[in-house]
């Protein structure tokens, strides 16, 4: 009798061990630990390490970021867009910004080339000859 209780414990701590991950999600973010509901019974995505994901790892995994929106940790990945929008604008800032500054340098180097020593000279060298520019 002793060995049937101990079988049936052991068979109940088995089928507890065996549908806690099928039934939940234990996510790790970078405030902490979380539990999360499954919608299905499945060991899909049981523990997920998000602290390094983009938005497209979430999009790759649906039911994870259904099971956030659902229980209450939509702010998260809201904070995470908004984090990835700020680093594209800032890049596509640096990026204008690089590419305003070799626009200059080429202006700079195209004026010098056109105007050569124009102040000390007192002609443009670029100018076709015989050109009136007061005339209509």
């Amino acid at each position: 009798m002793k060995i049937f209780f101990v079988c049936l414990a052991a068979l109940l701590l088995l089928g507890f061990g065996l549908y806690l991950p099928a039934a939940n999600h234990v996510v790790r973010t970078g405030r902490g630990v979380i539990i999360l509901d499954k919608r299905f019974l499945t060991y899909a995505d049981t523990f997920a390490d998000v602290r390094e994901w983009s938005s497209a790892d979430f999009d790759a995994h649906p039911e994870l970021k259904s099971a956030m929106i659902n229980q209450g940790y939509r702010d998260m990945l809201v904070e995470l867009e908004r984090t990835e929008m700020q680093a594209s604008f800032g890049e596509a800032v640096d990026k204008a910004h690089a590419a305003a500054a070799n626009l200059a340098e080429k202006v700079d180097k195209t004026l010098e080339i056109w105007l050569g020593d124009a102040a000390t000279a007192g002609s443009v060298t670029g100018a076709p000859s015989g050109t009136n520019r007061s005339a209509p």
